[in-house]
Formats: C-alpha cells, structure tokens, sequence
C-alpha cells in the first residue's frame, strides 16, 4: 500500500490524504482495526459444540473471504495500533467455550491458535486464488496436484496423486467443510484422551 496509490482509487492528490491522515502507518494501523472488528461475536453453545465450532470457523472464514487482502497486512506491515478490547473478548469467548466442552485450557489455547491459522491459511492458499482463477484453472487450487502438472512430468512415479485425479472435483467451500469436519474430529480425540 502506497500513498500514491491510495490517492489514485480515491481520485485526489497523495497531498490530498494528509488532511485526513498523519502518515501511511496510521492507515494500516486503521484497516487492521477495521479488520478486526468484523470479526463475528459467536453465541457459543457447550451442548451443540460441534455447530459452534462449525459456526466460528465459516463466520471467521467470511470476514477473511471479504477482505482477503487483510490476511497480507499482518505479513507485510508493521502493525503498530492497539487494535482495542475486541480481539481479546473474542479470544476469551473463544477460550470459555473450549473449556466449558471439557478441554483442559493449554488445549483451548491450542485450538484457538489452529481456528486462526486454519481460516487465515485456507483464506491465501484456496479462497483467494480459488476465487479469482478461470473455472478452466481452478483444479490447480482444488487438486492435490493438476493433472496438466502431472502430464508435464512423466517421470515422476506419482500413483496416488494419479488416482485421486478419479475422486470428484471439489469447490474451495467442500474442502473448507472437510477442514472443519477434520478440526472437530481432533476436538473429539482431545476430549476422550482427557
């Protein structure tokens, strides 16, 4: 991001901007901030905590859907901004609930962690080319590897990859249910180890 070319989609001078804003780091400062508060308040619910966990990823996955070039800001900028009360009650609503279901908190934690890692990865690495690539190329992102690629190189002895070309195509929003459907799997692993 750039003054330059923020001036440019805004239709005024880079000069222009410093009558709203000090300097570029308190525009990234405020995306972040206005990232975070789309962030969803989920009603979480100990007795159905598989939905919840199903509610709290693909509302999550959401906000990231709709600003996918947020997930770069953390990467690519320094964030110097408190970003307010809001990212901890939602970690805390988040904590609460994996407690409540049984979880010891060093494994709330950990799952807190993976729900943010999960959606934020699977937002760069399926939802963000997914949902810009032509149809004809989409399999790039669907597939474990494409069959153009495998074509490419016939000496590579690749069986498996070769047979799951036979499995059905999937849309990023499928591979996103069985995501989910593997977290909740884990949960429950965790829950009668404990």
């Amino acid at each position: 991001m750039t003054m330059h070319r923020l001036a440019t989609e805004f239709s005024v001078t880079p000069r222009a901007l410093y009558n709203y804003v000090a300097d570029r780091q308190e525009i990234i400062n405020l995306a972040v901030a206005q990232f975070v508060e789309q962030a969803p308040f989920i009603d979480f619910d100990p007795e159905n905590w598989r939905e919840s966990v199903g509610e709290a990823y693909n509302r999550s996955r959401a906000v990231y859907r709709m600003f996918p070039r947020a997930t770069l800001v953390g990467m690519e900028e320094s964030v110097t901004a408190d970003i307010g009360p809001r990212h901890t009650e939602l970690l805390e609503r988040l904590l609460k609930f994996f407690v409540d279901i049984g979880l010891p908190l060093k494994n709330a934690v950990s799952l807190s962690r993976c729900l943010e890692q999960d959606v934020l990865g699977f937002a760069l690495k399926y939802d963000y080319p997914y949902d810009r690539a032509p149809e004809q190329y989409r399999d790039v992102v669907t597939r474990v590897v494409a069959e153009r690629w495998l074509d490419n190189y016939p000496e590579v002895d690749a069986p498996l990859c070769r047979a799951s070309l036979e499995l059905p195509e999937q849309t990023s929003d499928e591979i996103f249910a069985e995501l989910v459907e593997m977290r909740i799997l884990s949960i429950e692993a965790i829950l009668a180890r404990n």
